[in-house]
């Protein structure tokens, strides 16, 4: 790819990077840290924000960032015109080659409407994810975006790119168009962490919401031999209350107030320098498509543990580069986080295998190789 094109990422793009809250804002923020690097690449971004009446442009670095304001509540009901107008005039100035929405949500809907030669990231499965709210508004606005724009991006016949083989066997004869899977990037700088494990320290990284399953962490946590030393620590935000509840009830069920702690939503170098001091990943969800935390602790030689769903066993090569349970099976999650905590030889080994893939899968210069390969077959 010689001739220089212009290219538009639509995403809930975290500027900065400093302060990344779950995975869409993660891959958004590392496939930009590599297309920028892209020299045949005139890089735009925007990004929506509910905060603001007016567009704005910001500098992320060399590169402009276009801040649309979001419609109100009544957003699903009219179909989205409103900002569907929005980004349409922000594009015209743009003028973009390619559109590139990640996520086919509201982002993947306004961008295949937009006109514009167009790519759709598909990410998490909102009709899924809305099965495991907490609160009866948020489940039905979810089920609504899945009506209108979920099934939306799924029949369009444009250009998708799969992060997982999981998102193919989801749809099946539904999704439309030229599908290509391309996993997430991760970024350089966890394939280079120096490592400062902690024996026994034990990571959730992610959204504290329902449907990652904390609560059955916690009971397995229950459920190791007291004669084994280990610290929980949870790192995220901490916007679902009911369910947080619920959380540090079961944590006083169980008396394991000193072994667990709340990190609370993390910046980008408190995230890598908990994956250097972790010594294991849990991941304990009911719900996933192809977790980013996953590749991350790959990436940084942290040894992963999580349920047997979705897109989990396609990363984890069926257990070769990590353990897996079934969901809500806490006493099984409780037996395989004793073998990795007491194990050293057999962590070793899966987790070389483990860093392995992520070099030759995830890394984020494999990954924006790809993407640029997608880009040609839309610009010839």
């Amino acid at each position: 790819m010689n001739k220089k094109f212009k290219l538009a990422v639509v995403a809930d793009y975290p500027i900065g990077g400093k302060q990344i809250d779950g995975g869409v804002q993660a891959v958004s923020y590392y496939i930009v840290s590599g297309l920028r690097r892209v020299e045949e690449i005139d890089l735009s971004i925007i990004t929506f924000r509910t905060d603001i009446t007016e567009p704005q442009v910001v500098k992320d670095g060399e590169i402009d960032v276009h801040i649309l304001p979001r419609s109100g509540r009544f957003n699903n009901i009219t179909f989205y015109r409103r900002d569907l107008q929005t980004i349409r005039e922000c594009l015209a100035k743009i003028q973009p080659d390619v559109v590139h929405a990640q996520d086919a949500s509201v982002e993947g809907y306004l961008v295949a409407k937009s006109g514009y030669p167009s790519v759709v990231t598909f990410h998490g499965m909102i009709s899924e994810d809305a099965k495991y709210m907490s609160r009866l508004t948020d489940k039905l606005r979810f089920m609504l975006i899945s009506w209108i724009a979920e099934r939306y991006c799924v029949k369009y016949p444009g250009h998708k790119i799969l992060i997982s083989p999981y998102v193919q066997r989801h749809y099946g004869s539904r999704l439309k168009g030229q599908c290509e899977h391309i996993p997430n990037p991760i970024k350089r700088e966890f394939f280079e962490l120096e490592s400062k494990e902690e024996p026994g320290r034990i990571l959730y990284a992610g959204k504290i919401i329902r449907r990652k399953g904390i609560v059955d962490l916690i009971k397995a946590a229950a459920e190791v031999d007291s004669t084994i030393d280990f610290k929980l620590v949870l790192a995220g935000a901490l916007d679902d209350q009911i369910y947080i509840d619920e959380i540090k009830a079961t944590i006083a069920e169980h008396k394991l107030e000193s072994r667990v702690e709340f990190l609370g939503l993390l910046n980008e170098a408190q995230v890598l320098e908990e994956f250097a001091k972790a010594a294991i990943l849990a991941l304990p969800s009911y719900q996933e498509t192809a977790p980013m935390v996953i590749q991350q602790a790959m990436a940084s030689h942290t040894a992963v543990l999580a349920t047997e769903i979705c897109g989990v066993p396609d990363q984890l090569e069926g257990g070769r580069c990590g353990m897996m349970f079934k969901p809500g099976d806490y006493k099984a999650c409780a037996n395989q986080l004793t073998v990795l905590l007491t194990d050293e030889d057999f962590k070793r080994d899966m987790v070389a295998r483990a860093y392995e893939k992520a070099c030759n899968h995830y890394h984020v210069d494999k990954v924006v190789e790809k993407t640029l390969a997608f880009y040609q077959t839309i610009l010839v």
